[in-house]
């Protein structure tokens, strides 16, 4: 017995007459043309759904960097230009800043300002400078040129990273007492031994 000769069902198709437009219904036709714009809406929806998720990865690699690189979203930097304005510059995000990078001129009412920040966890003043003058920044300590006054961070126990300027050539007692950078082993301290008082 001679073994049956197995048909590919494409080539079978293959083989069968091709319909012309005109042997078709005007529904086939129809039907044919809304599934060519179907499937070009559905290509359309593909690129446009990969193009989103795209989108959302990059916004999720940019969140983790922020978070993973220590960013505040709560972040300013303000030039105090004339000594004594920091609070007008700050305005209403006095109470939300978190992290606060200052450059310019800085006097008592300015550390007064910076002392009343609930919300600070992070100072940077490498580029400022401290002057005489302006309301008293604690009690009765006022500032004076180039240091870091007596009891100047007393108590900030929020702040957890200070910078000081550069220019400093001198730090008063206990100007970081009951503050989580008194904690800390820093060159600071080494440099400036009150700083431990």
């Amino acid at each position: 017995m001679q073994p049956m000769k197995k048909v590919h069902p494409i080539r079978e198709t293959a083989s069968l007459p091709k319909q012309t437009n005109r042997n078709l219904t005007k529904e086939t036709i129809r039907h044919r043309e809304r599934m060519k714009r179907d499937k070009k809406q559905l290509i359309a929806n593909n690129k446009k759904t990969r193009y989103m998720k795209r989108i959302n990865l990059y916004a999720i690699v940019w969140l983790i960097s922020l978070l993973l690189t220590g960013i505040s979203l709560n972040a300013e930097t303000i030039n105090v230009s004339t000594a004594g304005s920091l609070e007008s510059l700050l305005g209403d995000k006095k109470h939300v800043v978190e992290n606060l990078t200052l450059t310019g001129s800085l006097n008592g009412s300015d550390i007064r300002c910076i002392r009343q920040m609930g919300k600070l966890t992070a100072l940077n003043m490498k580029d400022a400078y401290i002057v005489e003058g302006g309301a008293p920044y604690y009690g009765t300590f006022y500032t004076y040129g180039n240091a870091i006054g007596e009891q100047m961070f007393y108590g900030l126990s929020k702040l957890a990273s200070i910078v000081i300027p550069s220019s400093v050539t001198s730090i008063g007692n206990s100007a970081f007492a009951d503050c989580i950078y008194n904690h800390r082993t820093t060159k600071t301290n080494q440099k400036y031994p009150s700083v431990n008082l």
